[in-house]
């Protein structure tokens, strides 16, 4: 969960609304049942954020491995935030896969980590070979868009069920200490291509 004074540093960024839960079956699925509300659009930008999902997604019917320590979150906004439209979701998922890699990546250069992040299209991104984090971006209305992210940031390869322990490693495997979340989140929002519109809408 995020303190206050995280929150307010994102609010700075021009988030209006950050939704914390400590367990949730999808911050996705969260995020459409909130955008029927009459007065959604009013509250946008807005972020959801979950300590742990139940019933994580990923593209087409894939499941999520999301165990404590997993970060997942949800930034709901609309396509005119990113001067876009629903026929662009490829080009928006590839964009936000690479503001994702270079965020992981930031962390590993900072303890002078040497393995490659990548991103693989459509919507994941990989760190020395193996997953690290999956993209799902759903436009519930024609005005309406949710980015969904699930990062392995605390959790650990070691504790993942054995089909997947050598398929995803975690930043906390690669740099060998946990890493608060709102570290990750607040340099994932404060990519120089992410802030403008954030500051604009």
């Amino acid at each position: 969960m995020l303190k206050d004074i995280h929150c307010s540093k994102i609010f700075e960024l021009g988030v209006k609304k950050i939704f914390q839960f400590a367990e949730i079956s999808s911050t996705n699925d969260w995020a459409k049942e909130f955008l029927h509300r009459e007065d959604a659009f009013h509250d946008l930008p807005a972020l959801v954020l979950a300590d742990r999902q139940t019933s994580g997604r990923g593209q087409g019917n894939h499941q999520w491995w999301s165990p404590e320590g997993m970060l997942p979150f949800s930034f709901i906004t609309t396509w005119e935030h990113f001067h876009l439209d629903r026929r662009e979701s490829s080009t928006l998922s590839l964009f936000i896969a690479e503001v994702v890699s270079k965020t992981v990546a930031s962390f590993l250069n900072e303890k002078r980590i040497s393995v490659p992040v990548r991103t693989v299209p459509p919507n994941d991104v990989f760190a020395d070979n193996k997953k690290i984090a999956g993209i799902l971006i759903e436009s519930p209305t024609p005005h309406t868009l949710i980015i969904g992210i699930g990062i392995n940031l605390n959790n650990s390869a070691l504790n993942a069920p054995d089909p997947l322990k050598n398929q995803l490693t975690t930043i906390r495997d690669l740099v060998g200490e946990e890493v608060d979340p709102f570290d990750f989140l607040f340099r994932f929002f404060t990519f120089p291509d992410l802030l403008v519109p954030f500051k604009e809408f």
